[in-house]
């Protein structure tokens, strides 16, 4: 039932953007935004998820940068006033099973740690776990003290959001 609602809020959304006669609509973002909302609402019809969010505090004083490899899912930074960092790191997965969902988080790694007076983050290695029924996104949310002002980021897939960041 949610997906066929989900479906009708589509359509009904669709219907809508090409109704407006006062408006200019760049037609071609609308379609490529309703591309993608399709795209994703039938990847995830008949799918099984799992979530899991771990948390990590690390004493920042003596870094300067933060350097993130990701491969997919979306990364949000900002500034606090401490001298740890932290690091919250959510991974979903999804399959046709739930014990598959489950059995993705488990083989789901990540690395989190301090080298060359860096914070190192990695959350690229997917893809050898995956078959094609399967994905997976680790999302971070990542607070920083103030005294970091270098970042170094390669992403493939996600949103990125940096705020109050200095330098």
């Amino acid at each position: 039932k949610k997906n066929a609602s989900a479906i009708i809020v589509l359509i009904l959304i669709l219907i809508m953007t090409g109704c407006t006669a006062d408006l200019k609509v760049d037609e071609n973002a609308v379609e490529n935004i309703s591309d993608k909302v399709t795209k994703k609402v039938i990847e995830t019809l008949g799918k099984e998820k799992a979530e899991k969010t771990e948390s990590s505090n690390i004493n920042a004083a003596d870094l300067n940068g933060l350097v993130i490899k990701s491969s997919v899912g979306d990364i949000n930074i900002t500034t606090h006033d401490s001298n740890e960092a932290i690091v919250d790191v959510t991974v979903k997965a999804s399959s046709n099973s739930k014990e598959n969902a489950e059995r993705l988080l488990k083989e789901t790694k990540y690395t989190v740690d301090t080298k060359w007076n860096n914070l190192n983050i990695d959350t690229s290695e997917l893809n050898s776990i995956l078959d094609d029924s399967e994905s997976v996104s680790i999302n971070l949310a990542i607070k920083l003290p103030k005294n970091i002002n270098k970042i170094t980021l390669k992403s493939s897939v996600g949103n990125l959001n940096i705020e109050n960041i200095n330098g």
